[in-house]
């Protein structure tokens, strides 16, 4: 056996004798050994894009030292670990990286030279470059038609990404192949299927609705590449996974020699509303004057015991019309009478009327002359109810004033209650004569159609015996004797500075005469003569059921300490709320711990607080909330009247409390939400053990009082939509009740 010296070359020889078993020597013979070198592999290099093949010529730099390779003999010892090396027949090592694959790898390999002499193992390292791709990005937020889209709203975006062209070969968009997404999309619930278009792909719902697109416009070639430029545009909404606020959709675009992926990024259109904060500022004059003016309809049909109410000794079980028109009386008596106990000063006079065919006004002694006003206190007010009921003494004959129905008897009536003195020595109050804020406020309460007027065969061809736009010729205010229009009844109302408020009741108020429902009749007799203006969306008021008649007529009570606000529109009617493009699927607020939240589905308030004295929901998204604080917080969650909230704090506050916060969640259809604040500062109340409010049930609910907002710290001023503001509210805010009615109806 011969082993060549380290680093021998050339040749060697060595000499030998042999000798036989006689022991004799042989002659000298030589060896002649050829000592061949091994080859010599030298390590490599080479780089590569992401997911695209490479080729290295790992022999370049490969030799055998005496003799010739034999790149047959080529062997890869360990191949990669984020691709795959195969030796092609000239010798040349071909890498395919796996796909997403990027980083370092390595391969090992050998070589034989022709005379079989294995060379050194030699190491490729491979570099695999990450594509470098922008994700183009688009906002469902561009979709919105409210007005509120603002910055990062678009969608349509423009991209590009790089393709290799080694050759440079022309490339037009037609050559470009696109990888469709396999991201799995739906839109409203409706999966999307993509479909091929010009030079690109669109994805559709089944009824054909476009929802997002791509196509490539342009591809320059130049440097061995080629730029793919592509547009998306997106056309309407992609559902997102809930809580999610961004989806990613991968796509490809293909040359025949390189691919490479990229993503579109849609980002979800998230709910978002400004935070509102508010501060309580105690009146400085604390006065409360009011003339309350009740007209009752006391035809035949009030007496039907249909009132949705139950506890009347009838037939039904449910109490009269009639007398739940009383206890609503009563009920608003009652608040009057809290408000002026609450006030330093004041004094609040009453005058109760009656109409049929005829009108009346109703004294405290039986037979009282239904052509003499009567004014008296809170107090004499009630006993007058007390003597209404049960059709006792007080009540005006049937006899004298008919069983039918007559609005203009009704109003001319009303009008000569300020022409004539009153026999009990009382007038109504003169706001030149207080010092203070006067407040006159019209209750008309109906359950019927007109069926008479004052002047026969007068009747409007187009309201029958209602009330027409314009006075007849001749038309003498406060007669009996004489129709009253529109026209003059809005001068009288403007003249004494009269809010009237028309309220029909009972089934016939939803049935149509001459084409007009009772709602439409009774239309005219509202109007806001404080204001001089129709507030015909919260003035008017229907109730088939008047079991919230009394709670209704209450928030007409003026506070002396409400403010107002909106948490979805600023002092400049702007709007600081949306739901975004998704849409709004529900609305809560957190009060002391507790969530009410409004379904519009239901269009209902559930609470999962377990107290259910300190709420209540009036329908159409409207509820009124007790707070922790001793403050009353209205606010409404609906549609109508949406955003629009009142807070009446509690005479005093509790010790520390400086301020009371509300939480509202805003849910899209996405699931997505976005909160916002509500903060009331009352540090300027008086600090007490107890709250102001010690009411055990809703009935002395204010929500969305409708006079006398307090004046606001620092004005009427906007930050962010975060500051104090009125909205006047005040005096449509009883337009959500309207869907109470329709909730009842």
């Amino acid at each position: 056996m011969y082993t060549p010296n380290a680093g021998a070359k050339g040749t060697d020889t060595i000499t030998y004798q042999v000798k036989d078993k006689n022991g004799n020597v042989s002659n000298e013979a030589t060896v002649t050994i050829a000592i061949n070198e091994p080859p010599v592999a030298g390590d490599d290099y080479g780089k590569t894009k992401q997911g695209v093949p490479t080729t290295i010529d790992v022999l370049a730099n490969d030799k055998d030292p005496d003799g010739e390779l034999d790149k047959s003999t080529l062997h890869i010892e360990k191949n990669g670990s984020k691709g795959t090396a195969t030796f092609d027949v000239d010798g040349k090592l071909i890498y395919t990286p796996k796909p997403g694959a990027t980083g370092q790898d390595t391969i090992t390999y050998t070589v034989k030279d022709k005379d079989g002499s294995i060379s050194n193992t030699a190491t490729i390292t491979i570099d695999i470059v990450p594509t470098q791709t922008t994700p183009t990005e688009v906002y469902e937020k561009g979709l919105r038609t409210d007005g509120t889209a603002g910055d990062k709203s678009s969608v349509t975006v423009n991209g590009v990404i790089e393709l290799s062209n080694p050759t440079d070969k022309p490339t037009t968009p037609s050559d470009i192949k696109i990888i469709e997404p396999t991201t799995k999309l739906t839109s409203g619930g409706e999966p999307i299927k993509w479909e091929p278009s010009d030079n690109g792909f669109v994805g559709k719902t089944p009824d054909g609705k476009e929802v997002i697109s791509v196509k490539v416009t342009d591809t320059p070639t130049a440097d061995g590449n080629t730029k793919v430029n592509y547009e998306v545009n997106l056309k309407g909404l992609v559902d997102h996974p809930e809580g999610k606020d961004s989806l990613n959709i991968e796509f490809g675009v293909n040359n025949g020699t390189d691919e490479v992926k990229t993503e579109i990024v849609v980002h979800d259109d998230k709910p978002s509303a400004a935070d509102v904060e508010l501060s309580v500022e105690p009146p400085a004059d604390n006065t409360f004057y009011a003339n309350l003016i009740i007209s009752l309809d006391l035809s035949s049909s009030m007496g039907r015991d249909d009132s949705g109410i139950q506890g009347g000794n009838t037939h039904s079980g449910m109490k009269t019309r009639y007398d739940a028109a009383l206890d609503s009386i009563e009920s608003v008596l009652n608040s009057y009478e809290e408000r002026l106990n609450s006030a330093d000063a004041g004094e609040v006079r009453v005058s109760m009327n009656g109409f049929a065919k005829q009108a009346s006004a109703i004294g405290a002694i039986k037979g009282y002359p239904m052509d003499q006003p009567y004014w008296c206190s809170i107090a004499d007010a009630r006993k007058i109810v007390e003597g209404l009921r049960g059709y006792q003494e007080l009540r005006p004959d049937h006899q004298v004033i008919g069983v039918d129905t007559n609005y203009d008897a009704a109003l001319q009536q009303i009008i000569s209650i300020f022409q004539k003195p009153s026999s009990s020595g009382m007038e109504p109050l003169d706001a030149k004569n207080i010092s203070g804020k006067l407040d006159n406020t019209l209750f008309v309460i109906t359950d019927g159609i007109p069926n008479f007027g004052n002047q026969e065969g007068s009747q409007d061809p187009l309201v029958g015996n209602g009330i027409a736009p314009t006075s007849p010729n001749g038309f003498i205010p406060g007669s009996p004797n004489s129709d009253i229009g529109e026209d003059s009844w809005k001068a009288f109302l403007t003249e004494k500075g009269i809010r009237s408020v028309a309220i029909g009741i009972g089934q016939d108020m939803l049935n149509s005469s001459n084409g007009k429902t009772g709602e439409e009749f009774i239309k005219p007799i509202a109007f806001d003569g404080q204001k001089g203006k129709d507030n015909d969306g919260s003035d008017v008021i229907v109730l088939k059921d008047m079991s919230s008649l009394s709670n209704i007529l209450e928030k007409y009570v003026p506070s002396e300490n409400t403010i107002e606000s909106s948490f979805s529109k600023n002092s400049r009617d702007e709007k600081t709320l949306s739901f975004g493009a998704d849409g709004m699927k529900s609305i809560s607020i957190e009060v002391d711990g507790n969530t009410y939240k409004y379904d519009p589905k239901t269009n209902s308030i559930t609470s999962d607080g377990k107290d259910k004295s300190i709420w209540a929901d009036f329908g159409g998204g409207e509820v009124a909330i007790k707070t922790e604080a001793g403050g009353l917080l209205s606010i409404s969650l609906g549609e109508k009247n949406f955003g629009q909230l009142t807070y009446r704090p509690g005479t005093t506050r509790p010790i520390g409390m400086e301020k009371e916060t509300f939480t509202l969640t805003l849910t899209d259809n996405d699931g997505t939400n976005g909160k916002s604040s509500i903060s009331v500062d009352i540090s300027k109340l008086k600090e007490s053990g107890h709250t102001g409010l010690n009411d055990a049930d809703l009935t002395a609910l204010k929500l969305f009082s409708p006079e006398s907002a307090m004046e606001l710290s620092g004005g009427d001023h906007d930050v962010n939509a975060t500051s104090s503001h009125s909205t006047g509210f005040m005096h449509s805010s009883l337009d959500a009740l309207q869907e109470t009615q329709n909730a009842i109806i």
